[in-house]
């Protein structure tokens, strides 16, 4: 479950620097 977590952290974080930081955690 390690990807969810990556996911959820990564749109955490997204949301608060931006759209185009999620994507880059994202495979």
């Amino acid at each position: 479950m390690e990807g969810v977590y990556a996911v959820v952290a990564a749109a955490g974080s997204g949301r608060r620097l931006g759209s185009e930081t999620p994507k880059q955690y994202l495979p």
